[in-house]
């Protein structure tokens, strides 16, 4: 199974990865680079900005993809993420 086929089938399950995610879980460790290609091949993959505390105690933010053609409550929420932290969609 490619790095390709194995991200697919983990965002058409309905979950949603970060680089994190994807190295743990997938074994894939340029997962923002292979997200680029899928996208490249007409996926409906999408992004949004998620806080994540650190190791350390520290809050960091990160990117979570996730397929696009997900429910409503996601678009609520990615509409949510853009009225309170000012994040736009890069999509």
């Amino acid at each position: 199974m490619t790095q390709h086929q194995r991200i697919l089938d983990h965002l058409r399950s309905g979950r949603t990865i970060t680089a994190l995610d994807a190295f743990n879980q997938l074994g894939i460790t340029q997962v923002a680079s292979r997200i680029f290609e899928l996208k490249r091949e007409g996926h409906p993959i999408s992004k949004r900005t998620v806080r994540v505390v650190n190791r350390y105690d520290e809050i960091c933010y990160v990117a979570e993809y996730y397929y696009k053609s997900l429910t409503i409550d996601m678009q609520l929420t990615d509409y949510i993420a853009e009225y309170y932290l000012g994040e736009e969609d890069d999509s």
